[in-house]
């Protein structure tokens, strides 16, 4: 892997982890119920760049524990 193909996997990772910290940030503050789907299947493919699971396929419906929010909260 040359320098440049590089520095576009670290921008890709960086910009996921902005993602994941910017729905971490708001998910709280959400009431409606879809809308927090939508944003947990958001951070989920965002997880899955940063851990470098590339083979989703878009497929991904999210980790969460039944209440439609994967940090336990309603």
């Amino acid at each position: 892997m040359d320098e440049n193909e590089m520095n576009v996997l670290d921008e890709l990772n960086k910009g996921a982890c902005m993602g994941m910290d910017a729905i971490h940030f708001v998910l709280d503050k959400v009431e409606d119920e879809n809308l927090k789907q939508v944003l947990n299947n958001q951070y989920k493919k965002y997880e899955d760049i940063t851990n470098g699971n590339s083979n989703n396929n878009g497929n991904n419906q999210g980790n969460n524990n039944g209440n439609g929010n994967q940090y336990g909260k309603k």
